[in-house]
């Protein structure tokens, strides 16, 4: 698809940003789910685990944040090399 979008005119800077939203999007899906399962599940962590404490709010925030930069960090490699390629090469 990135070797099509390239030989129709696509810039360098969409594919990068079409390859970050793409992760963003996945990550965002992934901390909704796991806030989904943990809302679900709360309830039954004291009987499994002595000692849970609360659900807190500014740790979740914390930690979906932190989920997503390194998600969009981690792709930022990646996206830019293949915006750089040739579209022969990706096709």
């Amino acid at each position: 698809e990135i070797g099509v979008r390239r030989s129709v005119g696509a810039l360098q800077r969409q594919i990068v940003l079409l390859g970050l939203w793409r992760a963003t999007r996945a990550a965002i899906m992934g901390v909704l789910g796991g806030l989904w399962f943990g809302i679900a599940f709360w309830g039954m962590l004291p009987s499994v685990v002595s000692g849970a404490v609360a659900w807190d709010t500014s740790r979740f925030l914390e930690t979906a944040i932190l989920a997503i930069g390194i998600v969009v960090c981690s792709v930022l490699s990646p996206a830019w090399r293949v915006s750089r390629a040739r579209p022969a090469d990706l096709l």
